[in-house]
C-alpha cells in the first residue's frame, strides 16, 4: 500500500477520554506513522506509551523523542525539563487511544469493510477459516486474520500471533478495502480483548464458539476469562449479529451483555442452554468416518434445508462449521453459497490434519491444546478406529498448569496408548 499522512489534529480529535493536550503547537502537521515501540520510531510518527505486560514504554518517552516523534501519547504527565518539541496528550487509555488513532490513520476501514470477529476456547481457527473459504466461494476477496495466517488481497503471511497490535489489525483492514475485499474476518483472543488490541474496530458480527479451561495463568479464573471474551459481544450495536453457540452456557451471559440480535447454532442432540432456544441453524450428522461429515443442514429462518459433506472429522468440527455457516449467512450469503463453500474449503492445517504416509496407519495431527479440545477429538475418532488408538500430547511450560491433569484425564480413560512428551518446557524442568 501506498505511505499514508494524516493531520496531527484529526488524529488527536479522534481519542476518547483526552485529559490535556501540552505544547501542540502546530496541529496540522502531517503524521506518517502510528507505533507504540520506540525503535520503530520515525520522523512524524506518533508514540503511544503503553504499560504493557513487558515492557512500560513510558520508559522509552526520551527515545521515541530522540528519534523523531511528533506527538507522545501517554496516561502520564511529562516530567518537569522534559523536551518541549514534541506535543504531548495525557490520555486516560493508551490502549484505547492506540487503537482510535489507528483506525482514524488508516482511514477508519471497518466503516466500509464488514469485520466479523471469532472468539472463544476452541475452534477459533477451523471456524475463521471456514468462514473465509465460504466468503471466496461466494466471490468475496476477504481477509483473514489468526493463528495459521495474516491473509488479505494484497500478501499473505504466515502469523506471528493469533490477534495481532491494533495498528497491524486496522491496516489489515485497510488493505482488504484497498483489494477489493468487503469482508474481513479476524481470530479475537482473550488477551488480544483484555489489552484492547481490537480497540477502535466496529465488529458487524461476533462469533462465540465455546469456554472452557484455558490460559487461567494470564485471567486468574474462568469469570474473569468469560468477561474478557464478553468484550467482544459488549462493543456489537443494534445493527450487529452475535452467533452463539446453543449448548455453552457462557453463550448466556454472551447474550444478555450484548445489543445485538442473536443467532444461535446447536448440533441436534446436543442440549440447548434454553429450552425456548430456537436455533437459526442446526445440523444433523448423517454419516461420520475418517474420511470426513456428511451432515444436513437447517436453516430456521429460511425453512430450508441442505445436505452436505464436509471434508472435516468430528462433531467439534460440524460446530465450528455452524458457527461458520452462521457468521456467513448474517453478512448476507446465500445458504446455498454457504454449503458450497464449506464443501470444497481446504484443509485448516494443524487441525485433525491427515499427514498418513502410503499404506500405513492413520495419522491425525490436531492442535488441540485444552482438556476439552482433547477430550473431543478421542470421542471423534475413538469409533472409527478398527486398532489401536495411539496419543501422543504435551502442554508447555510456563503457562497454565490447572489444565495438565485434565488433560491426563481426557487421554487416560480412551487412548490405548498415551505418549507424554515435553512439550516446550521453556524454563520448567521436564521431569
Amino acid at each position: 500500500m501506498e505511505s499514508r499522512s494524516v493531520s496531527l489534529e484529526s488524529l488527536l480529535n479522534t481519542i476518547p477520554d483526552v485529559l490535556a493536550r501540552i505544547h501542540v503547537r502546530d496541529p496540522q502537521r502531517a503524521v506518517r506513522g502510528i507505533v507504540f515501540d520506540s525503535r520503530q520510531v520515525e520522523i512524524d510518527s506518533v508514540f503511544v506509551a503503553i504499560n504493557g505486560t513487558s515492557q512500560d514504554g513510558r520508559r522509552f518517552i526520551d527515545d521515541a523523542v530522540r528519534r523523531g516523534a511528533c506527538a507522545i501519547i501517554s496516561d502520564d504527565a511529562p516530567a518537569d525539563g522534559a523536551p518541549q518539541k514534541p506535543a504531548f496528550v495525557l490520555v486516560a487509555d493508551p490502549r484505547e487511544a492506540l487503537g482510535c488513532l489507528a483506525d482514524r490513520f488508516w482511514g477508519e476501514p471497518s466503516r466500509d469493510v464488514q469485520t466479523i470477529g471469532v472468539t472463544g476456547t476452541n475452534g477459533k481457527t477451523t471456524t475463521s477459516w471456514l468462514i473465509s473459504a465460504i466468503l471466496e466461494s461466494a466471490g468475496d476477496k476477504p481477509g483473514l486474520v489468526g493463528t495459521v495466517l495474516l491473509r488479505t488481497p494484497l500478501r499473505c503471511e504466515s502469523a506471528t500471533m493469533t490477534t495481532p497490535d491494533p495498528v497491524s489489525l486496522h491496516r489489515v483492514l485497510a488493505e482488504v478495502k484497498a483489494g477489493g475485499g468487503r469482508t474481513a474476518v479476524l481470530e479475537v483472543s482473550s488477551h488480544a480483548l483484555d489489552q484492547r488490541r481490537t480497540a477502535g474496530i466496529r465488529f458487524d458480527v461476533g462469533v462465540f464458539t465455546n469456554l472452557s479451561g484455558d490460559h487461567l495463568d494470564y485471567h486468574g479464573n474462568m469469570n474473569r476469562y468469560a468477561t474478557a471474551k464478553r468484550a467482544l459481544f459488549e462493543s456489537l450495536t443494534p445493527s450487529g449479529r452475535a452467533v452463539l453457540n446453543g449448548r455453552d452456557p457462557r453463550s448466556v451471559e454472551m447474550a444478555r451483555r450484548s445489543a445485538a440480535p442473536v443467532d444461535w447454532f446447536l448440533v441436534n442432540g446436543d442440549k440447548p442452554v434454553n429450552a425456548n432456544m430456537e436455533p437459526a441453524l442446526s445440523a444433523h450428522i448423517l454419516h461420520a468416518d475418517l474420511e470426513g461429515t456428511r451432515l444436513s443442514l437447517h436453516d430456521a429462518r429460511e425453512a430450508r434445508d441442505a445436505q452436505m459433506t464436509l471434508n472435516l472429522v468430528g462433531r467439534h468440527n460440524v460446530e465450528n462449521a455452524l458457527a461458520a455457516a452462521a457468521a456467513a449467512r448474517a453478512v448476507g450469503v446465500d445458504l446455498g453459497q454457504v454449503v458450497d463453500g464449506l464443501e470444497t474449503a481446504p484443509a485448516v492445517p494443524g487441525r485433525l490434519e491427515r499427514v498418513s504416509p502410503p499404506g500405513g496407519p492413520t495419522v491425525l495431527v490436531d492442535y488441540a491444546h485444552t482438556d476439552d479440545a482433547l477430550r473431543r477429538v478421542l470421542e471423534s475418532v475413538r469409533p472409527m478406529t478398527d486398532g489401536a488408538l495411539v496419543v501422543v500430547f504435551g502442554c508447555g511450560g510456563d503457562r497454565d498448569r490447572s489444565k495438565r491433569p485434565r488433560m491426563a484425564q481426557a487421554v487416560e480413560g480412551v487412548a490405548d496408548l498415551a505418549i507424554v512428551t515435553s512439550d516446550n518446557p521453556r524454563s520448567e524442568d521436564p521431569d
